[in-house]
């Protein structure tokens, strides 16, 4: 075979080799290649194997057969940067394709859409910005696959205007250009405008594509545009991709988000064929609107079915079973994931010891953990927070030392549960370590742990530092107001907890439940009765909150503690809730304290309603025969 014949044997091979993604096939014409020498005599056969190992996930020999290239043409170095940019080096792309002219190869189209992928992964887009300038410079700013990628680097990097400004300037839209931008919109919460976007491409004579639809959809997947979603689905039936199993895909998708299951459950049973993907979504869909049974049958559906699940599938149905404590059924799907030989992952062994841990199977959860080989971060941090959820504090914190002493660092969620075990347990030294290492880690401004430190320091009773972090955090939200407040109430300073509530009003943040349930309480510790009953009538009237049993409960132990039992019960009466457990506890422990034993005997007989061994009623209905020299009754 002559060197011409051989090249284009070579060629035509490489091709298949990047259509079926056979890396080994290429590594055998890879050595074909270099023992005729033919990578200089034709540099294309080199830019295809660079292709072949970028798809194939071995950027490292991508590389390497770059860097066998003495003078790599423009397809070469389009191929390498574009590899480093799928591989997420954006900065060696970039680097390259500023190398690559300094050795006098202009880029080309194909260069400035590799260059602009790496620049959409980059937190900062000035080189994006840079690299826009020279397409136009170099006229390429026209080519309408260089002004995709303008627009979806732009879009990524969260520029939607500058996005909108090379969207408007194109003379030239394809299809891909008009999704690009409606994606864009959607990703960026500016839903009518990507719904406006949608009218005026079809008005031009563009007619959507499967992608066009899977963007305007996943823009719908919020409950007060179902309406616009379900108008969207009829242009879907109306076209070619009825049956496309990506748009049917976030069809369900969008229906399980806004909570229409039934929909979701008929473009389920419409698709003339479901895949892995379409299994997944129905059963998460289920899981997530509360369909936790129904997401178990399923699952063992798709099985009948001959789908065989993946480790998306097992995730999802772990959820579920852990949602509806069904323990067994939770370890019946681990034997068939174990029997399944699928490859287990941080996010499955996560999954499976959180179902453990809300499941109360602790020692099942312990037992898959200290199996595992390599920890990852999440998965230390949902055993961390399991324990913490169950009451085992000191656990947690041991666990944090040993993942520390294992060279995990903790992260942000790691943290805020640990800062929940020392306000639970009045660690407040633990907790100033944990504070000083937030700072050291430049978390401290971040809201949500910021939140954690305010009430922790707040249960420990050091309001001073509580209101330090207040102070220094650059956003404060509700949780954050409400855990000051709180903290002041817990303590009985109630002239602070007044003023720092009236303080938040003032600058625009609406209280919510769990607010008032603060201040409530605030009254009630600090026998601020006509105030509290005041904030109780508030609730609904000004702020429009739903008055909640804890409310009500708040408002009878404020009641209570002052006295004013007989109001206490027509509040009970006339309350729209039946009374709970914790609700007759406090109208018990207020009768004593006021030594009213009709009354009290009410109350107790309504506990041991609920509880016939409810020790802590007996002991306090003892309590209040003896307070008045009465002999106990049977």
């Amino acid at each position: 075979m002559d060197s011409s014949s051989l090249r284009r044997h070579i060629h035509s091979h490489l091709q298949e080799c990047i259509t079926h993604r056979n890396i080994q096939k290429g590594r055998e014409l890879q050595d074909l290649i270099d023992q005729n020498d033919l990578a200089n005599q034709d540099p294309l056969l080199y830019s295809n194997l660079i292709r072949l190992f970028d798809i194939c996930g071995s950027l490292q020999e991508a590389i390497q057969a770059f860097g066998k290239i003495s003078k790599p043409s423009i397809s070469a170095w389009s191929s390498i940067i574009l590899a480093y940019a799928n591989h997420g080096e954006s900065e060696n792309a970039i680097r390259l394709f500023y190398q690559m002219q300094k050795y006098n190869v202009k880029p080309n189209s194909y260069a400035f859409v590799a260059s602009f992928k790496a620049c959409s992964h980059m937190v900062y887009p000035h080189h994006g910005m840079l690299i826009h300038g020279q397409s136009i410079v170099n006229d390429f700013d026209k080519d309408l696959y260089v002004t995709n990628s303008i627009i979806d680097m732009y879009v990524k990097c969260g520029l939607i205007n500058d996005a909108e400004r090379v969207f408007e300037r194109s003379s030239d839209k394809s299809v891909t250009t008009w999704s690009s931008m409606i994606k864009g919109y959607a990703q960026h919460h500016r839903i009518e405008e990507a719904f406006s976007l949608f009218d005026k491409m079809q008005i031009n004579g563009i007619m959507p594509n499967n992608v066009t639809f899977i963007c305007i959809l996943k823009a719908c997947s919020s409950l007060d545009k179902l309406e616009k979603g379900k108008i969207i689905h009829d242009h879907v039936k109306r076209s070619c991709y009825a049956s496309d199993e990506m748009v049917g895909n976030t069809l369900i998708g969008m229906y399980m988000q806004c909570g229409s299951v039934n929909d979701a459950i008929q473009v389920f049973n419409e698709l003339p064929k479901n895949n892995i993907i379409t299994w997944n979504a129905m059963i998460s869909g289920y899981f997530q609107n509360g369909f936790s049974h129904k997401a178990v049958k399923l699952f063992d559906r798709m099985q009948v079915e001959g789908v065989n699940p993946n480790k998306v599938t097992f995730a999802s149905i772990l959820k579920a079973c852990a949602n509806t404590l069904e323990l067994e059924e939770g370890r019946k799907v681990y034997m068939k994931f174990i029997m399944n030989g699928t490859k287990c992952d941080a996010f499955v062994e996560s999954t499976l010891v959180d179902m453990y841990m809300q499941c109360g199977s602790i020692n099942d959860a312990r037992g898959i953990f200290d199996k595992l080989v390599k920890k990852e971060l999440v998965t230390w941090c949902t055993m961390i927070s399991g324990l913490v959820h169950r009451g085992y504090n000191f656990e947690a914190l041991s666990l944090l030392s040993k993942m520390q002493g294992e060279g995990t660092d903790p992260n942000e969620i790691t943290f805020v549960c640990i800062l929940t075990v020392c306000g639970n347990t009045g660690a407040a030294y633990k907790g100033q370590e944990i504070h000083d290492d937030l700072v050291r880690q430049g978390f401290e401004k971040d809201l949500i742990v910021g939140n954690s430190l305010i009430d922790m320091y707040a249960n420990c009773g050091s309001l001073d530092n509580s209101k330090k972090v207040f102070e220094k955090l650059l956003v404060r939200n509700i949780i954050s107001w409400t855990a000051l407040i709180s903290g002041f109430a817990l303590l009985g300073d109630v002239d602070n907890a007044f003023l720092l509530f009236n303080k938040m009003i003032e600058e625009g943040q609406t209280p919510n439940s769990i607010t008032f349930i603060s201040i409530l309480n605030a009254c009630s510790h600090g026998g601020q009765i006509d105030e509290g009953q005041m904030y109780f009538h508030t609730v609904s009237d000004e702020f429009g909150i739903d008055v909640s049993l804890e409310h009500y409960s708040c408002l009878i132990d404020l009641l209570g503690r002052s006295g004013q039992i007989d109001n206490a019960i027509l509040v009970i009466e006339r309350m729209p809730f039946h009374p709970n457990l914790v609700l007759w506890h406090t109208l018990l422990g207020a009768c004593r304290k006021w030594a009213d034993l009709n009354l009290g005997k009410r109350a107790f007989h309504h506990v041991v309603e609920y509880n016939e061994e409810d020790g802590v009623a007996y002991v306090s209905m003892s309590n209040l025969y003896a307070d008045m020299g009465e002999m106990e009754e049977d």
